[in-house]
């Protein structure tokens, strides 16, 4: 079986690590607790964990961005059974005048230790200083401290700056701070998110499941370029499952109707969700680590066929509702966490992933509003003498899929998309030359 795949069927091989061109990303699934502060007297708990690059298919290539942190444990191993996990990062090849895309750190800045807390183990923590030209994504964590305490630089990978955006901090990321425990240095730790308001076609913003050390009990301040407020920012590569059908309209009789097919599809990080109800985070990292986001499309009557056989023409008058009502849009947004808006286009938001979908979908996103906007419309047509003539709307699916191509409530999304119209028109050759009445 393909090392990048988990045990699955053939239509539906449950990705475990995303190609994103220069590099590949995947979760890591092993972790060494590196430090805890138990004995420290403070208000709270954690590990700091160092993802491992084991269980690859290639150890040599993968790469830990930075530590992770899980609140409220002590000597954590399985960080998956916390819903934590730490991003892989692997080097698929280098573009002709380029620099790579990763590079190990030059040096690290002191950021915290342990001195005087009272903790069972020394512990501190470090900011890897990147090269020119590259940026760290999250702080690392040693079980030591005093000069003799820093880390390796071949521990953590930097990214090329292209490569990433500004991540952020709110009031929902905080994990942990030592108040209460008396140490000589105050800390506190918070999780790297993607900001919800970037946005790139086929582009896809990673956070690296790491985090930030401020030296005080409080958030930390602006500019982001001098922290590590950074994340990934990677494309995305959809299939295109070809040209959409048309039907065929060649005489007086209607032609077949035509079976929705698979239009495209591509994979997220399950860590784009905040919702699938039925299907812990834990249970994610292991069974489902990437999504698979699926558009079926197809064109159908919009309000039946028509033939003329006569010589004189027919004027019609048809209704369509079409887009994507507030009702669906909510619905799916509480299922999937995948918003559909005319207003915003298609995006996940909430999560540790951000992306705005449109392109991927192979929609255009300056046309949102025309696609998306839920509205009910009225228009004239005129079928010929002597003809035959279909007006077609184009059905639209949208699932989000766990990675066995498995359903799970609220996961699918079906519209009308009326920008995508054909009339198909069909004139009897017998009568081409008739003057009509």
């Amino acid at each position: 079986m393909d090392s990048n795949v988990l045990e699955s069927n053939d239509a539906y091989p449950r990705v475990r690590q995303l190609d994103c061109g220069e590099v590949t990303i995947r979760f890591a699934e092993n972790y060494k607790c590196i430090w805890d502060e138990r004995g420290n007297g403070g208000d709270k708990c954690v590990s700091l964990c160092r993802p491992l690059p084991t269980n690859c298919d290639n150890e040599e290539g993968f790469y830990s961005l930075c530590s992770v942190a899980v609140k409220d444990r002590w000597n954590v191993t399985d960080c998956f059974f916390h819903g934590v996990a730490g991003i892989l990062i692997k080097q698929n090849y280098v573009p002709e005048g380029q620099q790579p895309a990763l590079a190990h750190p030059i040096d690290y800045e002191w950021r915290w230790d342990s001195v005087n807390s009272g903790a069972t183990v020394e512990g501190s923590i470090w900011r890897p200083i990147p090269p020119k030209g590259y940026v760290a994504l999250g702080d690392v964590a040693r079980n030591q401290y005093g000069s003799d305490a820093k880390p390796d630089v071949r521990e953590v990978m930097c990214v090329r700056e292209d490569l990433t955006a500004d991540g952020i901090l709110d009031g929902n990321t905080f994990i942990w701070d030592d108040a209460g425990s008396h140490g000589d240095h105050d800390v506190s730790l918070w999780e790297i998110r993607p900001d919800q308001r970037v946005e790139g076609d086929n582009t896809i913003f990673v956070a690296s499941g790491g985090f930030v050390a401020a030296r005080k009990h409080s958030k930390p301040n602006r500019p982001y370029r001098d922290t590590v407020l950074r994340v990934l920012k990677l494309p995305i590569f959809p299939v295109d499952g070809g040209e959409i059908p048309v039907p065929d309209v060649s005489g007086y009789d209607e032609p077949p109707k035509t079976e929705h097919m698979l239009k495209s599809y591509f994979y997220v990080p399950c860590t784009a969700l905040t919702a699938d109800k039925d299907m812990s985070r834990e249970r994610q990292f292991r069974e489902s680590p990437f999504y698979r986001l699926e558009r079926h499309v197809k064109y159908s009557p919009c309000d039946g066929f028509y033939n003329n056989k006569a010589p004189t023409p027919i004027s019609l008058t048809i209704t369509t509702e079409s887009g994507v009502t507030k009702a669906k849009s909510e619905t799916l947004s509480a299922g999937a966490s995948l918003t559909v808006t005319a207003e915003g286009g298609c995006k996940f938001i909430g999560g540790t992933v951000t992306c705005e979908l449109s392109a991927s979908f192979g929609w255009e996103r300056t046309k949102s509003e025309e696609i998306f906007a839920s509205e009910t419309k009225e228009e004239g047509y005129t079928v010929p003498p002597w003809s035959a003539m279909g007006i077609y709307l184009l059905d639209e699916v949208i699932y989000v899929k766990r990675g066995d191509g498995s359903d799970f409530a609220n996961n699918r999304l079906s519209f009308t998309n009326a920008s995508a119209k054909e009339v198909v028109c069909w004139v009897d050759p017998a009568h081409k030359d008739d003057k009509t009445e």
